[in-house]
């Protein structure tokens, strides 16, 4: 259904003009706006059509922001909103439970399952009784570890079609020894040597917080790490907190 706004201004020659905005739903594209202009007098008159454009970009910007892509996202990561607690996330989540236990003050659900076709451990971790964080853990392995970057590039790219342009993204070399020989990069991030990094921050909405989004690949001895994270940008202190917390107690 539409949602119409019904301004008045006033013309000096023709009194008081009543202006006829309609806007469409959430769910449909702006570019099919409809814009009545109607005086007393039923005249269309071009200064009137100038000055509504006016009027609806200023006045009513509030519309125009809930059409952005960010009133799509309806959960944080998966089906769950960040300051869920345990018993709700587990709920919400349809994956075969590997653990459910807590670590350093932390609770930590762990599933098996799988996300844009890579097999991987699905994690949420809770502090003070309230989900801050959530991460795709992949398990899939190559015998070419160049394999790995391919798999990060195309998990960029899929975020990047659904979260826009990352904020960060980088390489990293913390180690020189195979930066002229491509063919080993693999190898590198298994030595630690080299780090894949991308970053996407996404605004909070009616029903959604704010977000960062880490794609990460990296590694040491031999070993290669691969993940997304999703963090809460106001909850992750609690996670600290948390920690430090169980330190203190055990000192």
């Amino acid at each position: 259904m539409n949602v119409k706004y019904k301004l008045r201004i006033k013309n000096l020659s023709y009194g008081n003009d009543l202006i006829l905005i309609k806007l469409p739903s959430k769910n449909r594209s702006f570019k099919r706006v409809r814009i009545e202009v109607t005086t007393k007098r039923g005249i269309m008159k071009k200064v009137l059509y100038s000055l509504v454009i006016t009027i609806f970009s200023s006045i009513l910007g509030t519309s125009l922001a809930t059409a952005s892509p960010a009133t799509k996202r309806l959960f944080d990561f998966r089906r769950a909103r960040w300051g869920m607690t345990k018993t709700q996330v587990l709920k919400t989540e349809t994956a075969k439970l590997m653990m459910d236990t807590t670590i350093r003050g932390v609770d930590l659900l762990i599933y098996t399952g799988e996300v844009a076709g890579f097999n991987c451990n699905i994690g949420y971790i809770f502090a003070e009784g309230k989900l801050v964080r959530g991460k795709y853990m992949f398990t899939h392995s190559h015998s070419n570890k160049n394999d790995y970057i391919l798999d990060f590039n195309k998990l960029k790219e899929i975020l990047t079609k659904k979260y826009g342009k990352p904020i960060e993204d980088k390489r990293l070399w913390k180690n020189d020894l195979y930066r002229d020989d491509p063919q080993y990069w693999g190898f590198a991030i298994s030595l630690g040597h080299l780090i894949y990094l991308a970053t996407w921050e996404t605004p909070a909405t009616d029903t959604t917080d704010t977000t960062i989004i880490t794609l990460l690949l990296n590694g040491e001895n031999f070993e290669i790490m691969f993940c997304i994270e999703y963090l809460s940008k106001n909850l992750h202190k609690l996670e600290e907190k948390a920690i430090e917390k169980k330190s203190l107690e055990e000192l």
